[in-house]
């Protein structure tokens, strides 16, 4: 029976609904649906209105011929932005025109001002069957599991359905637009010279925008002998290996990077890296005797190790930072919980700063005046997570940090899911004065891996292993060392610096004055600052030509 609040009236289900035990029971999103279902199978939607009151017959009655397990509603789709229709219609779009006075139209497009009805569902019967049941009360079979569902999640940024069994097996599905779900695992194979190969399956438009399958080869882990079994732990990230002359656990583990002084570090196997130096445009693969763990680069010495360094700042109430050593996904902890906050510690004034991703918004002390700036950092920044933050290699004002949606998976050990995430580089001023500026935030490039280091003029990023990019050139000597080695690491300009990546440094320090004067809004130095780099090129132009002279 329902009972509404506060009246207190009850009102029971029809008694022909159902004649068995009743084992589902699910609201949709806004409380105007209402799922149940019984253990002989049938499963019956309703309609519910404001004060709880049954609305007819029912809306679909089905039978599944078998018990009934579990059931949520597919979150609906995003509401129509009323802002941005507003002004589209004002700058004189007629087809947003059109959507406000959808009353007057004869194709009535209606939009929602408010959150939508999500009407689609999951449902799951004993024999690990689960069906998709769409708005026109269709039901199809979706996937099937080896044993009773439990439980299930769906997580709408990503289109994946997670389900356990009765067997404490969880499984994930990705739901492609075409209603067919497709399991995400890695695939695991060992060759008789000793190597692990690893596949990623995952799922890429061709161009006719059809959705196909591949599986990704990742790089292999090597142990001594013929490889002769292969099994996967309890947890996805532990593969035994039992070869002829070991058996070895073999633990999922991100590929550590450094950058610094113009050189570049990427773990490639356990034992083996990728150098590039950017002064004089080669590249070599780097072997060790041990496994890696953390690498520190210079422009003249590599150190590699295999220690876990954590610190933890006393005095400034329950706040710790985490990190890995490597300068890759640092994260703040609050009460043992990831937290959404950036936080800068001043030296010189015992201060703690901090930008919280969440909101968008940096510590309101330090809060940007313009309402323009604050309207653009709330936008684009809210509900995020920073994964990885880095300073300028040589200009101490500049900070930038690569963040992802603040519900990713940011314990997960695998590159994978940073890869697939909407991922945004956040680039901010940071000085005592003004404290903290948002001055450039823009994407992830979609064919590059994660960001490694900011050196102005330049972003440089990891490259995806096997991925075509802006390749340095190896020279003869390091090609007849390593014929096949990869270049594992790109560079990419920062926005106000396109078409400027070979300036001087006199020129680089100047723009890098006139974006911080932009970004404060004193429009005065900022036209100095533009004014020094014109007569800087000036003069550069006209000292070429009398040498040429």
């Amino acid at each position: 029976m329902l009972l509404s609040h506060p009246s207190g009236e009850h009102t029971p289900l029809p008694n022909n609904a159902h004649t068995t035990c009743i084992t589902v029971l699910e609201w949709s999103s806004n409380g105007g649906r209402l799922v149940t279902g019984d253990q002989a199978g049938v499963m019956v939607v309703w309609r519910v209105d404001a004060r709880g009151k049954l609305q007819g017959s029912p809306l679909i009655k089905h039978d599944y011929s078998k018990p009934l397990t579990c059931c949520i509603f597919r979150p609906p789709p995003p509401a129509e932005d009323v802002a941005m229709l507003a002004r589209a219609a004002v700058s004189g779009d007629e087809t947003a025109l059109d959507m406000f006075n959808w009353k007057k139209s004869n194709k009535g497009a209606a939009f929602a001002l408010g959150s939508q009805e999500g009407l689609a569902f999951f449902i799951s019967t004993a024999d690990g069957s689960v069906f998709s049941v769409d708005e026109q009360a269709r039901s199809v079979p979706l996937l099937s599991v080896e044993s009773a569902v439990q439980k299930m999640w769906y997580s709408k940024r990503r289109a994946v359905l997670a389900v356990v069994t009765d067997s404490l097996l969880l499984s994930q599905f990705s739901l492609g637009p075409e209603g067919i779900a497709h399991e995400i695992k890695v695939l695991a194979a060992g060759t008789s010279r000793g190597r692990v190969a690893l596949w990623h399956m995952v799922t890429v438009s061709d161009q006719k925008g059809d959705m196909k399958i591949h599986w990704k080869l990742q790089t292999p882990a090597e142990v001594e002998g013929n490889i002769s079994q292969l099994q996967w732990g309890s947890s996805s990230h532990l593969l035994a290996v039992c070869s002829s002359s070991c058996v070895v656990i073999l633990s999922e583990h991100v590929m550590c990077s450094h950058y610094s002084q113009q050189m570049a570090a990427v773990q490639l196997t356990p034992a083996q890296l990728s150098l590039a130096n950017f002064n004089t445009n080669t590249h070599i693969t780097f072997h060790t005797d041990t496994h890696i763990r953390a690498v520190q680069v210079t422009k003249i010495s590599i150190t590699v190790h295999n220690i876990i360094w954590i610190w933890s700042l006393c005095g400034m109430g329950n706040i710790s930072l985490c990190t890995s050593h490597q300068d890759k996904h640092y994260i703040a902890q609050v009460n043992g919980r990831p937290d959404n906050k950036v936080y800068f510690y001043d030296i010189e004034l015992d201060t703690l700063l901090y930008f919280d991703f969440f909101t968008g918004r940096p510590e309101s002390s330090l809060d940007q005046s313009e309402d323009g700036q604050r309207s653009r950092c709330e936008g684009e920044l809210a509900a995020r997570c920073p994964v990885s933050q880095f300073w300028d290699e040589n200009e101490p004002r500049l900070f930038v940090c690569e963040t992802v949606p603040a519900n990713s998976d940011l314990h997960s050990s695998s590159q994978s899911q940073i890869e697939k995430d909407d991922v945004l580089v956040v680039t901010f001023f940071v000085t005592q004065e003004h404290g903290l500026l948002l001055q450039d935030s823009q994407p992830k490039p979609a064919t590059l891996l994660s960001l490694l280091a900011l050196d102005t003029p330049y972003y440089y990023y990891i490259c995806k292993l096997g991925e075509d990019g802006d390749r340095l050139v190896s020279t003869p000597a390091a090609t007849a060392q390593v014929p096949s080695s990869p270049q594992m690491v790109v560079r990419r300009a920062l926005r106000d610096f396109v078409g400027l990546e070979s300036c001087e440094k006199q020129t680089r320090d100047a723009m890098l004055n006139f974006s911080f004067y932009l970004t404060i809004g004193d429009m005065d130095e900022a036209f100095k600052a533009i004014k020094l780099i014109k007569s800087h090129m000036i003069h550069k132009h006209e000292v070429q030509e009398i040498s040429l002279t």
